[in-house]
């Protein structure tokens, strides 16, 4: 995986997603956190999914796994129920940095992801990286295979 501004700096450097979080002045979460979007390299991979570095001063604060797809969409892919529908309201991800802060910063972005601005947002950037990676050309029907998509195991002792 590689963050968005990689591939495509461009676009990637004049629009951004940043979460401000306000509310109680006594809670540290209170603050302006960049987003940093990644999406999967393989060219073939039309795994529909982004991966959320959540940031502030140069750390990690959370990371959230999320995909617009419906669960059966993932399902196919070899995703486990649980897991395939974690996915869909997205989830912090086990295999990914996490703060102490992390489980307050994924309600704010989770409500986000509910709101049509937020899927929009990521689905336009995904089809924008892929086509990239592609040299201009969506992925092709053909070229799509879902051999390099890990199985997460719906069993994690963070859920």
């Amino acid at each position: 995986m590689l963050p968005f501004h990689i591939v495509c700096p461009d676009e990637g450097f004049t629009t951004k997603w940043c979460l401000t979080i306000i509310g109680n002045p006594k809670r540290r979460i209170n603050t302006t956190y960049d987003v940093i979007d990644f999406y999967c390299v393989d060219p073939s991979c039309d795994c529909q999914k982004v991966t959320l570095s959540i940031v502030k001063n140069n750390t990690i604060k959370a990371s959230v796994s999320y995909g617009w797809k419906p669960a059966a969409f993932y399902r196919n892919w070899g995703v486990d129920q649980e897991m395939a529908d974690l996915l869909t309201h997205g989830f912090l991800d086990p295999y990914a940095p996490q703060s102490k802060d992390a489980e307050a910063i994924f309600h704010h972005v989770s409500y986000l992801l509910t709101q049509p601005e937020g899927p929009q947002f990521f689905k336009k950037r995904y089809a924008l990286f892929k086509k990239t990676l592609n040299g201009g050309d969506p992925i092709p029907e053909k070229k799509k295979r879902k051999s390099s998509v890990i199985p997460f195991p719906s069993r994690h002792p963070s859920f």
